[in-house]
C-alpha cells in the first residue's frame, strides 16, 4: 500500500528569486541529517516539503533553533595556498590535500 506524505509548505520561501532557491537548498541540507526521507519541491511557486515523519513547520523550526548545527568550516589549505601562490604553483596545496582526512576534503570539494 502506497504511503501517505505529508504536505508542509513554507510560505515565503519562493521562485521569485534566487535567495530562494538557496534558502530550499539550505533547508533540504540541515533537514536531511533529522529526516533522511523527506523530499522537497517547489508546488506553485512556493517550497513544500513531503515527508511521512515530519508533522508541521514548527517541528522544522524548533529543530532548526535547538538540535542542527552548521558545518564548521576548516581553513586547513590556507598556509599552503599562500605559499603555492607565491611560488606560482599548486604543488603544496596537492599535497597537503591528498594527506587530509577525507572528510575535511569532503568540505573543501563540497561534496558534503
Amino acid at each position: 500500500m502506497p504511503e501517505t506524505l505529508k504536505v508542509i509548505r513554507c510560505p515565503g520561501i519562493n521562485t521569485d528569486s534566487l535567495g530562494s532557491y538557496l534558502v530550499g537548498l539550505g533547508l533540504i541540507s540541515a533537514l536531511a541529517s533529522r529526516w533522511p526521507l523527506m523530499r522537497c519541491c517547489w508546488i506553485e511557486n512556493e517550497f513544500v516539503m513531503l515527508s511521512d515523519e515530519i508533522e508541521n513547520l514548527d517541528e522544522v523550526t524548533e529543530y532548526l533553533r535547538k538540535v542542527w548545527k552548521p558545518t564548521q568550516y576548516k581553513h586547513w589549505w590556507t598556509t599552503s595556498q599562500k605559499a603555492d601562490t607565491k611560488a606560482k604553483s599548486s604543488q603544496r596545496i596537492w599535497s597537503e590535500r591528498n594527506e587530509c582526512p577525507a572528510s575535511e576534503v569532503a568540505i573543501l570539494d563540497a561534496r558534503y
